[in-house]
């Protein structure tokens, strides 16, 4: 059978981008009083302060080196009935923009602890036809 190569290049300026957040993310630990500061390179990087930020400029970067990771965003855009507690309303229009809606995981109350996919899946399903009457 034939065989499936995936290809996940790594190029400079996402490089650059994860280095500089790695610069940023220590900079604000230790400002915050953190007393040690931990990479998720697969070599570890342990910084115990700011002098030691430098030392990510030589650290590799990218797929087997460094952990790369996303995470499910939910959240922040609650749907609801309540104009005090919900920015989106129970057609998900956003409350104060004539014809703006919001149709995704920001308009759940949580995240789910789960791949959201299915559950914006079947709201959009439910949703769609009712938002084509609305816009």
């Amino acid at each position: 059978g034939r065989r499936i190569r995936l290809d996940y290049p790594v190029r400079e300026h996402l490089v650059e981008a994860m280095r500089a957040s790695h610069r940023a993310a220590a900079e604000v630990h230790f400002a915050a009083g953190a007393s040690e500061v931990i990479t998720t390179h697969r070599d570890v990087l342990r910084m115990t302060d700011r002098a030691q930020i430098g030392a990510l400029d030589t650290r590799p970067y990218g797929a087997q080196e460094h952990g790369i990771f996303t995470a499910h965003q939910m959240g922040g855009c609650g749907m609801g009935a309540d104009p005090a507690r919900h920015v989106v309303d129970t057609d998900l229009r956003v409350r104060g923009v004539d014809g703006l809606c919001v149709l995704d995981g920001s308009v759940l109350p949580t995240a789910l602890g789960v791949n959201p996919s299915e559950t914006i899946y079947a709201l959009a399903h439910h949703m769609g036809p009712r938002l084509a009457g609305l816009v």
